[in-house]
């Protein structure tokens, strides 16, 4: 489970560890929270009133998929942008899970409308089965403890949607 607490911010440790803490010093720091977020089981059940998001990379209809969408108009000359998700609870099997995090610019989709089959970057490849090369792939990470964060570098991915005027 990832916290309903996601934010896009600047968290000054984990700011500092990627992009350097002279270059942080004079930045303002701004946090966004989703404007969408929902998680989707793949047995097409939508969860956008639940309060939490729940991630589970397996395959068939016990797979669950988070989708957040964040407006970052006018962030075309960001510097950095950092994703923030807490680790509310997860499984201990298996030991090492991997986060993945991918981008769409697919705004066709509502928080209690969108589905398994309708969902953006159709999932009717789940994220289990992505090659390592799929462009959607924002970054990958190794899933911390649960009360730990886990920090995705989004910076690339917030200036191209913010420049096309979009949102991610």
């Amino acid at each position: 489970e990832i916290g309903q607490g996601v934010v896009l911010e600047r968290d000054l440790a984990a700011a500092q560890a990627l992009f350097g803490a002279a270059a942080l010093a004079s930045l303002p720091t701004v946090a966004l929270t989703p404007t969408h977020d929902v998680y989707l089981r793949g047995n097409n059940v939508n969860y956008g009133t639940a309060s939490e998001l729940v991630l589970k990379r397996v395959a068939g209809s016990d797979a669950r998929e988070i989708f957040m969408r964040f407006n970052v108009a006018g962030a075309e000359n960001v510097r950095s942008a950092v994703l923030r998700l807490y680790v509310q609870g997860r499984s201990a099997t298996p030991e090492t899970q991997e986060l993945v995090l991918r981008a769409f610019h697919d705004l066709a989709w509502e928080e209690t409308g969108v589905t398994w089959t309708n969902a953006p970057g159709g999932l009717r490849i789940p994220t289990v089965f992505l090659a390592d090369n799929d462009p959607t792939i924002v970054g990958r990470t190794t899933l911390p403890q649960t009360g730990e964060y886990v920090y995705f570098d989004i910076s690339d991915a917030v200036r191209a949607a913010a420049s096309c005027r979009r949102r991610v």
